[in-house]
């Protein structure tokens, strides 16, 4: 496992994982997917307590808690947290 990385440290060299190989360009990419292999999932819902690897999907889960919907349905008018693909 991966201990805490210092971006200093790591500015200006190839970030590769050392369990799949893959190569990323940022410290933040790389440490995102290492979750991937470690399972950790640091980011926690303040209602729920699901856990999530990654912040952005920490924050599209908060959106089920909120009673806002944003979205609309075009044909019914019902609305939905988040948005949906229309199927034809």
């Amino acid at each position: 496992m991966v201990g805490i990385l210092d971006p200093r440290e790591m500015a200006g060299v190839q970030k590769s994982c050392l369990d799949c190989g893959k190569d990323f360009n940022t410290i933040t990419q790389f440490e995102n997917h290492r979750r991937t292999h470690t399972g950790e999932k640091p980011y926690i819902c303040v209602v729920c307590k699901e856990a999530f690897a990654l912040k952005g999907t920490l924050k599209r889960h908060e959106t089920t808690h909120s009673t806002v919907k944003r979205y609309s349905c075009k044909d019914c008018s019902e609305t939905f947290h988040r948005d949906f693909v229309e199927i034809s």
